[in-house]
């Protein structure tokens, strides 16, 4: 249960990572 856990939080953040990461470079490659 706690490992479950632990790897969704993990998919989480990482999805928010590359979303934050590709919002924030999208203006510098306009």
């Amino acid at each position: 249960m706690l490992a479950s856990s632990i790897l969704l939080s993990g998919f989480t953040v990482m999805c928010l990572t590359l979303v934050y990461l590709n919002d924030f470079r999208e203006p510098l490659l306009l």
